[in-house]
């Protein structure tokens, strides 16, 4: 194919002008997937014409919340089927969507990628869908004894929490992943916490082990990707807040794989990564020692102020003079002062009596 274009145009990869989506199958022994789903579940059998505005399939909500929704007037094609030995087809979704695993959906990349801040040279901006893969995890069935305390880690949500995850409270069986929709995550991945109207949502942590995940956190393999975690986990810690304005939902916000896949990435050549990431770490490691340096002050600050209280209300925080009034005229004169005030006659004191007689 020649590469003579006419005045203006360029060419550019496909990467750079869409996000490609990917899909899968939701578990077929779970009802709650199927059973009332109002969202087109696009497979090959549905590419038989170009606008598609439905599929023979549909799944729930729920089981969309687990793949990639395919926003309308995307470009779908066939990836793995009998077809491609005779065609290969090509259709435009006019509906949000959902797809299969033999499917493959680009999405044009929103303006706003655009209209993101001007990046040094050399680097560019992307997004997470992207660069990685992301997988939302599942909790297999309570009732079914065998799919839990088995030896595969289990990640909830709530262990998503700015850090590193090395072990999990709860783990499953291999029957337990296998009879759900979960998926095991290798280590490097960046979980990130996608429901919860507390902290939890926009959360990020690295896993450092290989291990399934529940429906309320997504796995971002970006150690798949050749990149160092630690970039997207502090990319996506720096701009938690902006993550947690970005979750849509109704009763309780929440993330999706769609909107998760859609959030920017600014990325730098490699080398870069790991230089930032290094001084990122070295930075961070100097604020922990100065944060336990000020815990340290606080507890023997809390002690010191004691040991004053203590030496105050001993006799022991200045020096003593015996040519000081004893404290026992002075206790005298309160009374006195007091019984004047309450019209009654002071009591005198055993050491005044003895003065007198």
């Amino acid at each position: 194919m020649s590469k003579t274009l006419p005045h203006g145009w360029q060419i550019s990869n496909l990467n750079e002008l869409a996000r490609a989506v990917g899909g899968g199958t939701p578990s077929k022994a779970e009802p709650a997937n199927w059973i009332n789903g109002t969202i087109p579940w696009v497979s090959p059998k549905d590419m038989k014409r170009f606008f598609i505005g439905a599929a023979e399939d549909q799944i729930t909500e729920a089981a969309a919340e687990r793949l990639s929704v395919v926003p309308a007037e995307s470009v779908m094609t066939v990836v793995r089927s009998g077809i491609l030995s005779r065609t290969l087809p090509v259709a435009i979704n006019t509906v949000p969507v959902t797809v299969n695993q033999d499917m493959r959906a680009f999405v044009p990349e929103p303006q706003e990628i655009a209209k993101l801040t001007a990046l040094p040279p050399g680097w560019a901006w992307t997004s997470i869908g992207q660069c990685f893969h992301v997988g939302v995890g599942a909790t297999p069935s309570r009732k079914e004894a065998a799919y839990w305390n088995g030896p595969i880690p289990w990640v909830s949500s709530g262990e998503v929490q700015f850090g590193r995850v090395r072990k999990t409270k709860e783990c499953i069986t291999s029957s337990g992943l296998e009879n759900s929709s979960t998926q095991l995550n290798p280590p490097g991945s960046v979980l990130l916490g996608m429901i919860g109207e507390g902290k939890t949502r926009g959360q990020v942590a690295i896993l450092d082990i290989e291990a399934a995940n529940n429906q309320n956190c997504a796995a971002i393999w970006v150690s798949e990707a050749g990149i160092p975690p630690e970039y997207v986990y502090f990319w996506l810690w720096s701009r938690y807040d902006e993550t947690r304005r970005g979750s849509s939902g109704n009763n309780q916000p929440a993330l999706n794989k769609s909107i998760i896949e859609a959030i920017p990435l600014p990325l730098p050549p490699l080398a870069e990564i790991k230089e930032i990431t290094a001084l990122v770490e070295q930075r961070f490691e100097q604020i922990h020692r100065q944060v336990d340096a000020l815990s340290l002050s606080l507890k023997q600050s809390t002690a010191q102020r004691q040991n004053i209280l203590r030496a105050a209300f001993a006799g022991q925080l200045v020096p003593q003079d015996p040519n000081d009034e004893p404290a026992s005229v002075l206790l005298e004169r309160i009374r006195a002062e007091r019984a004047a005030t309450h019209g009654t006659k002071p009591r005198k004191s055993k050491a005044t009596r003895k003065e007198k007689s």
